[in-house]
């Protein structure tokens, strides 16, 4: 006989047909509800376990922000941020997530005077600070070669024994890197204006 859900159904026409129906209810909505409310949850506790920029803002600091975050978007080749119309009394996940994703590249870039924390933001003097920095890495060369530099060319690399040789990615001939030319002094070079 067949099972579903617990229950046995006998090998008749009518048998089989509320067995197919007791297989569709087990496989409706009880599931895709769990499911959903499985990722609200997740979801949730997500945006609590994010940091909170609160403090007293005006509405023109922030979107000095916004327009430091999207110069710092266009190197990331990342979609611009809206401005604000009015002060959130809470940022939005994607905002915060977008501040991360900019610190998480300082962080890994090395370059620690631009390192910032969103939960030290408190007033506009903290805003303005942060502008300045997202300004400044927008213009720093040294920061835009480091989110540029291909993957693969890297001293972990190297030590790993993967070749350092860059890949054409569709954007025509790529010049041979200075260390298979054997110009130690020209990586030494490059290696000090990274620094």
């Amino acid at each position: 006989m067949p099972e579903v859900n617990g229950q046995k159904f006998p090998y008749t026409e009518e048998g089989m047909k509320a067995a197919k129906e007791a297989e569709m209810e087990v496989l409706e909505t009880p599931g895709d509800d769990r499911l959903m409310k499985l990722a609200e949850e997740a979801d949730m506790a997500e945006e609590e376990a994010m940091p909170m920029m609160d403090g007293d803002f005006t509405l023109n600091k922030v979107n000095g922000v916004v327009d430091g975050l999207n110069r710092v978007n266009r190197l990331f080749q990342a979609p611009p941020y809206p401005s604000f119309e009015t002060v959130p009394d809470r940022f939005p996940p994607e905002f915060i997530k977008n501040l991360q994703m900019v610190d998480a590249a300082v962080i890994s870039s090395g370059m620690e005077e631009y390192k910032f924390d969103l939960e030290d933001i408190k007033d506009d003097q903290d805003l303005v600070q942060l502008r300045g920095k997202l300004d400044a890495m927008a213009s720093d060369k040294s920061f835009k070669a480091f989110l540029t530099k291909p993957i693969g060319t890297g001293e972990i690399q190297q030590e790993a024994g993967m070749g350092n040789k860059p890949t054409d990615l569709g954007r025509g001939p790529v010049s041979p890197s200075p260390s298979a030319e054997g110009g130690d002094a020209e990586v030494d070079l490059f290696m000090a204006r990274m620094a």
